[in-house]
């Protein structure tokens, strides 16, 4: 499922730590009472190094573009 804190773990969190259930239709309620906000997860990777990116797309990324062409002939 991922690493995603949506409504229903959260609320599984606040039952085990707590002991108090709410429907996960709340979850999001309290959750900005406590002055949290929606998030997007980061697309990509933190330690991502910007010169390897490029460097992959312009020698294989391309290679492998080439390849597919030729296949599809």
């Amino acid at each position: 499922m991922g690493d995603l804190w949506t409504r229903k773990r959260v609320g599984a969190v606040i039952e085990r730590l707590f002991g108090q259930k709410y429907d996960p239709s709340q979850i999001g309620r309290i959750l900005k009472k406590a002055g949290w906000s929606k998030q997007k997860p980061q697309v990509k990777a933190g330690q991502q190094k910007p010169e390897k990116v490029r460097e992959w797309k312009e020698e294989r990324l391309s290679a492998l573009k080439k390849k597919q062409k030729e296949k599809a002939g």
